[in-house]
């Protein structure tokens, strides 16, 4: 599955649709390997934004999302709602704070008073990143930044940055690593 180009309404119907086929054809068949979302996006509007990350969220089987040039604004939260988020090795993202369609600016403290329809996905989104957005913006603008892959590793965005993928075969995702501690 492919996450190409600027995020729409129509856009976002399709990868919805595209996924609800692909987890009931993966349900018929009893498939177990995970589904893998290649994203290379600059972001897009808000609403369909928020339409695919239900649907990943919500998705029966697992997930791996795989950054393919760039996930940035809506398509870097997209990424987050997988399973398992990897980057090839010049992997990049612009993460910024939240927005609404209609440019209303949002943080946690702010989302938390706020009656807007927009109010429960900004505050689930804020909350989880209020400490990695603090050492972001850190790093440079309050209002925006852009991460390298290495970057996106350190700070949690990714698990993995992927030497390569080949797409000419059927995906296999990474062995897990080692647990650490007693087995149960």
């Amino acid at each position: 599955m492919l996450i190409q180009g600027e995020i729409d309404r129509q856009k976002a119907t399709n990868i919805t649709f595209e996924l609800l086929a692909l987890q009931a054809e993966k349900c018929r068949d009893r498939d177990e390997t995970p589904l893998a979302i290649i994203i290379n996006s600059p972001g897009g509007k808000v609403d369909p934004g928020r339409q695919i990350y239900d649907a990943v969220k919500s998705a029966s089987c697992e997930i791996h999302g795989i950054v393919f040039g760039e996930a940035s604004s809506t398509a870097s939260v997209i990424l987050q709602a997988c399973h398992r988020r990897f980057t090839l090795p010049h992997g990049q993202s612009l993460v910024h704070h939240v927005t609404s369609d209609k440019t209303v600016r949002f943080d946690s403290r702010r989302v938390e008073k706020s009656a807007q329809v927009y109010a429960r996905h900004a505050l689930e989104y804020a909350k989880a990143w209020d400490e990695v957005l603090a050492e972001v913006m850190d790093m440079g603008s309050y209002d925006y930044i852009s991460l390298t892959a290495p970057e996106m590793l350190r700070l949690g965005f990714v698990d993995e940055i992927l030497p390569k993928v080949n797409l000419f075969k059927p995906y296999s995702p990474p062995a897990h690593p080692k647990r650490r501690g007693r087995a149960k």
